[in-house]
């Protein structure tokens, strides 16, 4: 697949794999965590994309509560400059609204995660009355629900002319859970300090377990990293507007390795079964 013709974006959760997303002026945006990067952090990593010439999103946390407002408040007035936010539910984008509004500031571009329902022509009709400018394709649907050929919600993109773009994740390790209950609480006691914990499921696998500590809540994701990038082919019957890298755990050189693997639509970073392709080739029964 030729990325000059479709984008491609990262989401970053640490400073290493940011540090390895500025060496690939290929990429055009950085999604930077706000549960993983303070508003100084933030700041500098936004003068570090733009002075690589790649867009920057400050993305919000999964979990938006009275005290996730507090924070973000806080946050917000060091965030000046951010070429979007990246939202994960109605209540942030409830939240945005209303603060911008207040204040009388103009809200900057919005892209709706894959967590905001858009499954069917409901979804998007209402979905598209509140103007993001980029909608993240469900990770539920399969290849053939996203393909222009055979797909409703793909033709139903592509009828409006007011439709927003989309993005398919191609890469990530896909939470299986986001919880406040504290694995690392439980085991070892609160810290307020970011860790990975491992979880063993019945068959032995691993599931890393991420503790956001800004926004008290943990992230349990799946023991295999989803790989969608190589399937050249199929991506470009699905269309997306551009793809997104998904990084949770991977260090410097991991990161390094999955965006230049990306770049060449190859594999060479996975053995067989060392991934799974999600519900991209099943879907959901």
């Amino acid at each position: 697949m030729s990325w000059k013709k479709r984008s491609l974006a990262a989401g970053v959760e640490t400073h290493e794999q940011l540090e390895a997303c500025l060496e690939f002026p290929e990429l055009s945006f950085v999604y930077v965590d706000m549960g993983y990067f303070s508003p100084a952090e933030m700041e500098s990593a936004l003068s570090d994309c733009h002075k690589k010439g790649i867009g920057c999103a400050a993305r919000f946390p999964h979990i938006f509560r009275r005290e996730a407002a507090e924070l973000t408040d806080k946050a917000l007035k060091r965030l000046e400059g951010f070429d979007a936010f990246i939202i994960r539910s109605l209540e942030e984008l409830g939240y945005i609204n209303e603060k911008f509004s207040r204040e009388g500031r103009n809200i900057p571009p919005l892209i709706f995660d894959y967590t905001i329902y858009a499954f069917n022509k409901r979804s998007m009709d209402f979905l598209a009355g509140l103007s993001p400018v980029v909608i993240t394709l469900p990770l539920e649907l399969n290849m053939r629900e996203l393909k222009y050929e055979t797909g409703e919600f793909r033709k139903y993109i592509d009828e409006r002319a007011d439709a927003p773009e989309t993005e398919l994740v191609v890469y990530g390790r896909i939470p299986m859970m986001v919880t406040a209950q504290c694995v690392k609480k439980t085991v070892k006691g609160c810290d307020r300090t970011p860790a990975v914990l491992y979880l063993k499921d019945r068959t032995g696998s691993l599931m890393p377990v991420k503790n956001n500590c800004s926004f008290c809540y943990n992230t349990i994701l799946n023991s295999k990293p989803t790989v969608l990038y190589d399937l050249s082919e199929d991506l470009e019957r699905v269309g997306a507007d551009r793809y997104r890298l998904e990084f949770t755990t991977e260090s410097f050189r991991e990161t390094k390795n999955i965006i230049e693997d990306a770049l060449c639509g190859t594999r060479s970073a996975f053995g067989q079964g060392a991934f799974t392709r999600g519900h991209f080739k099943r879907g959901v029964e």
